[in-house]
C-alpha cells in the first residue's frame, strides 16, 4: 500500500480522496487530511458509494463537493440523487450537467 501526506487542504485532500476511490484496484493510505467540513463531507459520500448504503447523496452547502460527487456518481454502477440545502439547490450546476450527457453519461 503506498503513503501519501500531503499539505492539509480541503481542496487537495478532496481531489484526492476521489482519485483513491477511483483507483480501487491501488489502495492507499492518505495522511493529513483537512478537517474541513467539505473534506468531511467528501469522505461521507465516497463512503456511502463504496458501502452501497445510500442512494441520496447530501452534500449539504458544499459546492465543489456537490459537483465533484455528481461528476463520480455519474462513472459510478447505480442511480444515485445528489441534493444539498437550499442555498445549494440554488447554485448553477447546468453547464457540469450538460458536459456529463455529452460524455455519455445518463443524468
Amino acid at each position: 500500500m503506498k503513503c501519501f501526506r500531503i499539505p492539509s487542504s480541503k481542496s487537495i485532500s478532496n481531489r484526492l480522496l476521489i482519485i483513491r476511490y477511483l483507483a480501487d484496484a491501488n489502495p492507499c493510505l492518505i495522511e493529513n487530511l483537512s478537517e474541513a467540513d467539505d473534506t468531511i463531507i467528501m469522505q461521507e459520500l465516497i463512503e456511502s458509494i463504496e458501502n452501497k448504503d445510500g442512494r441520496v447523496l447530501f452534500a449539504k452547502n458544499a459546492g465543489t463537493v456537490s459537483r465533484f460527487i455528481i461528476s463520480l456518481a455519474s462513472v459510478t454502477e447505480g442511480s444515485y440523487i445528489i441534493d444539498g440545502e437550499q442555498r445549494l439547490r440554488e447554485r448553477p450546476v447546468s453547464p457540469l450537467i450538460e458536459s456529463l450527457r455529452q460524455l455519455g453519461r445518463n443524468i
